[in-house]
């Protein structure tokens, strides 16, 4: 009887955490997380913060009611923190590039200034500022300008420091001809990483140029070095730099594309990933 009780109560454990991990993703998107590709929702995984799944929040501009283009401009948020959708809270402004706006009028701005955001901070008393180029105001969206890295960077910090895991998608057919370089302003990568790869696909073939690599301004080479891969569907997989440091900073920059010489045509799309030790705050 004895051994049959412990058999029963193994399986109603078993059963539980069945169902706690399975029910964890829809309770997720019920709370307004994007993630549609059944994903883990969790920030801190095995002592490791998960850069990706900070970039689920969003909060909006309170006060004033419109704000012209300044340098810098100021904005009141409501809140001074956000919970995310598996129920840990977190403070986005910590030395942060963000969103503001929506459509036309939507900017990456870096933040010169924050007050008064933390954890249960009193309404209307959590205001950032930055130099902007639109004019923004009440019920803006301000999102994740790095994919979440500086939020997850921030929050390593504010907890003693920690590995920081990171990717970064740049989207589909980044254009690189017209210039020597290609800076892709909107796609921001840490200053101060260790490099754990990267992926190119050709989508439209490279003419002129006969090779060229990618990494961030200050380290040309540092995701892949001279790839010839030239023809639409074909990839750098051969090319990619061995894992290694870089450290030219402590924020961000552009991922940058240095093609062989200004090439006469041709789009590719890029995705890096890396880790980035955050230092403790305190």
């Amino acid at each position: 009887m004895r051994s049959f009780t412990k058999q029963v109560s193994v399986l109603l454990a078993g059963l539980a955490l069945a169902l706690v991990f399975g029910l964890s993703a829809p309770i997720a998107q019920a709370q307004g997380n994007p993630n549609t590709q059944g994903q883990s929702t969790l920030t801190h995984v095995g002592g490791v913060y998960v850069a990706r799944n900070y970039s689920f929040w969003s909060m909006q501009i309170n006060n004033p009611n419109s704000v012209p283009a300044a340098s810098p401009a100021s904005f009141i948020l409501r809140q001074g923190s956000f919970t995310m959708p598996d129920g840990r809270v977190m403070i986005p402004f910590v030395g942060e590039i963000v969103n503001i706006g929506a459509g036309t009028t939507q900017e990456l701005v870096t933040l010169t200034a924050v007050s008064g955001c933390f954890q249960n901070a009193p309404v209307d008393s959590c205001s950032i500022s930055g130099n902007t180029v639109n004019a923004h105001g009440r019920g803006d969206q301000i999102t994740s300008g790095t994919n979440g890295i500086g939020e997850a960077l921030g929050d390593a910090a504010n907890n003693g420091g920690g590995s920081v895991y990171w990717e970064v998608d740049c989207g589909v057919g980044t254009v690189i001809s017209g210039g020597a370089t290609t800076t892709i302003a909107t796609c921001k990568a840490p200053q101060a990483f260790t490099n754990f790869g990267s992926s190119v696909f050709v989508n439209t073939t490279v003419t002129t140029a006969t090779s060229y690599s990618v990494g961030i301004v200050g380290a040309a080479t540092a995701f892949v070095t001279s790839c010839t891969a030239l023809t639409a569907g074909t990839n750098c997989s051969q090319f990619v730099s061995a894992p290694g440091k870089t450290a030219i900073g402590s924020g961000f920059a552009s991922v940058l594309i240095t093609p062989s010489t200004t090439p006469g045509a041709g789009a590719i799309h890029v995705k890096v990933w890396g880790w980035t030790a955050a230092q403790s705050n305190f």
